[in-house]
């Protein structure tokens, strides 16, 4: 977690202490025979992995003046043609981008009450223009629509205790729908925290969009058990997920290892560590929850390197975990516009057979900003100075090489 959404994030966690994380990460490699070494910015290699990366373009999508260029964003296709969707909030919108012109094609306004009404939006899926998928905030409401913006259904996603926390949602908690099956990252907030045996475990919601049943999946893993309090930002779970298959891949800030989750219900696990990390400190050694503040829970959490989201590649079938490299605690207490918000970032990379391919660290400059992220056959877009940009949200279309 980074920059103003740190900031942000420490309000939203005093109240309800269950956000989702705002800052966030996509990425994608291409394993090229060779490379122009025009566009090519030369990285520190860790180990042997000979890995540099290339900016091949650049992408700059308009932002209108009550836009936030922290909006939630999501990349889709229909018929082969790129769009970019993004939410805002402070007009309970959703913005379609052509991405090819860079344009807006439409504005989807929905209103907060009375008929046809969501709430106030928080999470949003185009599985294509007639199955758009809107989650509205603090509740337990999906909503089935469609660019003419006609609610075709509504799902109650609570279960008969009205326990489950809401879901979280941004560009590295995407929801998305295989087959008759929806999936949301619906990580247990308050279980682990307060050992409440209450709560269900709810990793994950699974909904059947024909019956309506819900089904709350993982918990999580032992990494956790009796090592100690740590708190909220330590209990973060970020998925990717592939789309042809349906396999959902699971990342904890705290575990070395990846978890994968097939259709068939089989969990397994893949070493992803990071060079970056040894062993990562909990808040405290104890075994109960000990109330904190949360900005000296922030403080703990960026000052260590720590395992973040993960993606996948669906042109090179690669899963991809960025590690957050950790800041050092004059950066924290500095209050410098960038390097007491942002850390660094290097990438671990596994195959399509789970193996780790290697790690390679991202620019030391803050230039990029892991969120907002998105991948399509022109490479990896990541988005420039997202802070001193406010009229556009843009992007440095990046390809990873592998040199052989």
């Amino acid at each position: 977690m980074k920059g103003i959404e740190a900031l942000h994030y420490y309000l939203i966690v005093t109240k309800t202490f269950m956000k989702n994380q705002l800052l966030i990460a996509t990425i994608s490699l291409f394993f090229l025979i060779c490379c122009d070494n025009k566009n090519t910015e030369e990285l520190t290699y860790i180990g042997d992995d000979n890995i540099e990366v290339q900016v091949v373009g650049t992408k700059s999508f308009p932002l209108d003046s009550i836009t936030s260029s922290t909006s939630l964003i999501e990349y889709f296709e229909v018929e082969n043609n790129g769009y970019l969707g993004l939410l805002n909030t402070n007009s309970n919108s959703i913005y379609i981008y052509d991405y090819d012109s860079e344009s807006i094609l439409k504005i989807l306004s929905f209103p907060i009450q009375g008929p046809n009404s969501v709430g106030r939006i928080e999470g949003f899926h185009f599985h294509n223009f007639d199955s758009l998928f809107i989650h509205s905030q603090n509740s337990l409401r999906l909503y089935l629509s469609d660019t003419t913006k006609t609610i075709k259904r509504r799902y109650d996603l609570s279960d008969s205790k009205g326990l489950v926390p809401s879901s979280s949602f941004s560009n590295d908690m995407p929801m998305f729908l295989y087959k008759n099956n929806y999936y949301i990252n619906a990580w247990g907030h308050q279980k682990e925290y307060y050992n409440n045996s209450e709560y269900p475990n709810s990793l994950l919601l699974k909904l059947d969009l024909e019956t309506g049943n819900t089904e709350r999946i993982l918990s999580y893993p032992s990494t956790y058990v009796g090592t100690g309090v740590w708190g909220i930002q330590f209990h973060f779970m970020w998925n990717a997920y592939d789309s042809k298959t349906g396999e959902i891949s699971l990342s904890f800030p705290i575990d070395r290892n990846l978890y994968f989750f097939n259709q068939a219900g089989e969990l397994s696990n893949f070493n992803a560590s990071s060079n970056q990390i040894d062993k990562i400190r909990p808040l405290s050694e104890k075994d109960r929850y000990l109330p904190s503040d949360p900005f000296q829970e922030l403080k703990v959490f960026q000052t260590q390197s720590t395992y973040y989201s993960v993606y996948y590649d669906p042109y090179n079938k690669l899963w991809l975990r960025f590690i957050n490299v950790k800041m050092n605690e004059d950066d924290f207490d500095s209050k410098h516009p960038i390097r007491s918000r942002n850390q660094n970032l290097n990438v671990v990379m596994l195959d399509s057979t789970k193996s780790r391919i290697g790690e390679v660290k991202l620019s030391r400059d803050f230039k990029y900003f892991s969120n907002p992220t998105f991948i399509n056959e022109k490479g990896v877009h990541i988005n420039v100075d997202k802070f001193s940009i406010e009229d556009s949200l843009h992007f440095d279309i990046i390809k990873f090489i592998k040199n052989d």
